[in-house]
């Protein structure tokens, strides 16, 4: 499991809505690309790549507008973390903050 990429020329799209299917053309044939969210503006003839990670489109990148649309995973696969801070950071910090004030108390005066 990985990233996997595909590019090729826009065609058509196949559905709308939540479920956007989208046809791309290939050297080898056309490829159907399924995405769970909406997609970028694509016109017939451009030029488009789709980044998938296991599966699913994490990334889709038209040429020809210069338009990007970065998707997140739900749950994602691998040894990897979002890079934000969360709730657990946050309780984190409040403690070792705590912490740290009451270890400047019992010390006294003279650690000041």
């Amino acid at each position: 499991m990985g990233f996997q990429t595909i590019s090729g020329i826009f065609v058509a799209h196949k559905s709308f809505g939540t479920a956007n299917e989208f046809t791309l053309r290939q050297p080898n044939g056309p490829v159907q690309v399924l995405c769970d969210t909406a997609i970028p503006p694509m016109r017939e003839d451009d030029m488009i790549v789709v980044i998938l990670w296991g599966g699913k489109v994490i990334a889709i990148t038209n040429l020809a507008t210069g338009t990007e649309f970065h998707y997140r995973t739900t749950a994602p696969a691998g040894p990897y973390r979002r890079k934000e801070i969360t709730v657990t950071h946050c309780c984190c910090w409040q403690l070792s903050s705590g912490l740290l004030a009451i270890s400047r108390l019992q010390l006294g005066p003279s650690a000041r």
